[in-house]
């Protein structure tokens, strides 16, 4: 499954009122299509809550599907949102929608730091033992001048055992990548490069540990939690 998850905190708003938000996630969109398996996409939305209830995003509805659904650019007001920005609410989700193995890319799109970052890293750590879900997190703003430090630092954490070009840390599989693009420049080729910047290697690694529903999967368990597919 892909997912598209979009930040629709009050910090957003000027970027969706210039439909700036539009426009990345009309691209995003219309590039995660073609690695859907049914021509669907699932969205979520968040701020400082979870808005899991929105309709797919289909080659049909792309061009009006923000306006309809996340922020009424003509009238200048969130249908969804304008609170917060709490990151750890749609990672917690994921293996909870999809359930425990099944494979899930989820595109993140947020405009820059969030006020819950220690859960946040640890939902993160808990999705990396949950299966092959795996996390691109888009950086948005404006001229690219965010520094996305909390994305980042997201991105970096290590792994339990760790290979070439890797950091010892608490996930088991880095399962999260980051990009920033400037949307209004980019080609779609460029988006697409950006967003699967780290995702082969990931899928790569996954097979190799047996994450992949087509593999015979390994018992992982993390010290004090449940195993790799989510039993607590």
């Amino acid at each position: 499954r892909v997912c598209v998850i979009l930040d629709v905190s009050g910090s957003t708003e000027d970027l969706y009122k210039n439909r700036y938000l539009g426009l990345v996630t009309t691209m995003v969109g219309g590039i995660a299509l073609n690695l859907a398996d049914n021509g669907d996409l699932d969205v979520m939305a968040f701020d400082s809550s979870l808005y899991d209830n929105l309709p797919g995003f289909t080659a049909s509805n792309a061009d009006t599907y923000i306006d309809k659904n996340v922020f009424d650019t003509h009238r200048g007001r969130f249908l969804v949102g304008g609170r917060a920005t709490h990151y750890a609410k749609p990672l917690r989700a994921l293996p909870k929608k999809y359930g425990p193995g099944a494979p899930v890319f989820a595109i993140f799109i947020t405009d820059g730091e969030n006020q819950d970052q220690a859960d946040a890293l640890e939902a993160l750590v808990d999705l990396s033992y949950h299966g092959p879900v795996f996390v691109q997190t888009v950086g948005v703003g404006y001229g690219l001048s965010v520094s996305f430090d909390n994305l980042k630092e997201m991105n970096e954490l290590g792994v339990v055992n760790p290979g070439p070009g890797e950091d010892r840390g608490p996930r088991y599989i880095d399962n999260a990548g980051f990009c920033t693009v400037d949307f209004k420049r980019a080609t779609e080729q460029q988006v697409y490069d950006a967003l699967l910047n780290e995702y082969p290697r990931f899928l790569a690694k996954a097979l190799k540990s047996g994450l992949l529903p087509w593999t015979k999967a390994p018992v992982a368990t993390r010290p004090g939690r449940g195993g790799i597919f989510g039993r607590r």
